[in-house]
This record gives structure tokens, C-alpha cells and sequence, in this order.
């Protein structure tokens, strides 16, 4: 029985690998395929958005910190005024 398996799991394990080794190389695997330079163009607008957006969110960022700061200093002054 133990035969029988391994003789089985062989052919299946066999069969499942010969279309990998017989498959075209290069431009004939992938001959219907569409060409990719649109998505390529497209992934490449969408980095330089995310660079813009993630610029404009470090100049926030500081732009806050500077602002949180200066509210702090001036609540400084003020608490030195009260006293």
C-alpha cells in the first residue's frame, strides 16, 4: 500500500511539474498579455503624489510644532505677567 501511495504521489507530482518545465520563455509566455508601461506610469504618478502629500504633512507638522511653541512661550510670558 505504502508503494501504491508513493507510485501515485510520483505521477501526480510529476504531471503537475512538466507544464512548468515545457511553458514558452520570454515575450511568448506572456504573448496576450497588455503592456505594462501604463501601469508603470501610473505607479510612478501616484509615488510623486505621496511625495507631495507627505512633504505638505512635514511642513504641517513643523508648522504646528513652531506654533505649539510659541503658544508655549507666550504662556510663559503671560504666567510671568500674573505673578
Amino acid at each position: 500500500m505504502k508503494f501504491f501511495f508513493s507510485i501515485i504521489t510520483s505521477v501526480f507530482l510529476f504531471l503537475g511539474i512538466t507544464p512548468i518545465a515545457l511553458a514558452a520563455n520570454g515575450p511568448a509566455l506572456n504573448a496576450d498579455r497588455a503592456s505594462t508601461e501604463y501601469t508603470a506610469s501610473a505607479l510612478q504618478n501616484a509615488l510623486k503624489i505621496l511625495n507631495l502629500l507627505r512633504e505638505q504633512i512635514l511642513q504641517l507638522l513643523k508648522k504646528t510644532s513652531q506654533d505649539s511653541k510659541d503658544t508655549e512661550k507666550h504662556h510663559a510670558e503671560m504666567m510671568v505677567f500674573h505673578i
